[in-house]
């Protein structure tokens, strides 16, 4: 059985935005964070995603602290 997952979240402040996207194919999935400024993109990070959080991905769990490990200093 086949799952897909892709989530996009878009929060502008000013000239700043950030976009965070979380993407889950099968049993591998990763979650990442843009930085924009004055409509210019900066900066991305891009982290794997663990079993732990996969799987509540998978059941509709909120997690709070998703993006905690995806800092931009921009």
């Amino acid at each position: 059985m086949t799952y897909y997952y892709s989530n996009i979240e878009v929060s502008q402040n000013g000239s700043k935005k950030t976009v965070r996207k979380v993407l889950v194919n099968n049993k591998k999935g990763y979650k990442s964070v843009s930085k924009y400024r004055n409509g210019k993109h900066k900066r991305t990070v891009k982290r794997p995603l663990k079993v732990k959080e996969i799987s509540c991905v998978k059941r509709k769990i909120f997690l709070p602290n998703l993006f905690d490990n995806c800092k931009c200093s921009v």
